[in-house]
């Protein structure tokens, strides 16, 4: 079997030019274009965008755990919307949306409610609109012997 190749990032590059760096003798200037640029130049920007790379990816876990957070407490606001009785999708979203959660969207709630199913807190059944038309109902608790799926 081949070895599966590893994605080189930008840190490991950086990381990289600084190793490469330490085999140029010290006091070494690249003349670019009209720019002189010395060894401790490149080491230095290296450094700081790694630096800022790696205060990066601490926001984007920091903002990934908010919003997995905020998306607990939908779960929660979901659960609470249900009752004993078969209700739409689009009715739960209408009393969630009533309850003070104005950007929450149609399938924000669907994806909750299917992780509620299937953890087996609620469940659902197709259900006739007033409309005729056929849709999905979710109902909170298990589901009843003659409606599991």
């Amino acid at each position: 079997m081949a070895d599966a190749k590893v994605k080189v990032t930008k840190k490991n590059v950086l990381e990289a030019i600084i190793k490469a760096a330490e085999d140029i003798p010290d006091g070494t200037i690249f003349e670019i274009g009209e720019v002189e640029v010395s060894v401790d130049d490149i080491v230095n920007y290296a450094e700081k965008t790694i630096e800022q790379l790696d205060a990066k990816a601490v926001k984007a876990k920091e903002t990934a755990a908010k919003k997995k957070a905020e998306g607990d407490d939908l779960l929660a606001v979901v659960k609470d919307a249900l009752t004993d009785e078969y209700r739409t999708g689009a009715e739960i979203l209408a009393d969630i949306a009533a309850g003070g959660w104005a950007d929450v969207t149609q399938a924000k709630v669907t994806a909750r409610l299917t992780k509620l199913v299937k953890a087996g807190e609620a469940h659902k059944t197709d259900v006739k609109t007033a409309d005729g038309r056929k849709v999905k109902g979710y109902a909170l608790g298990a589901a009843p012997a003659e409606d599991a799926e």
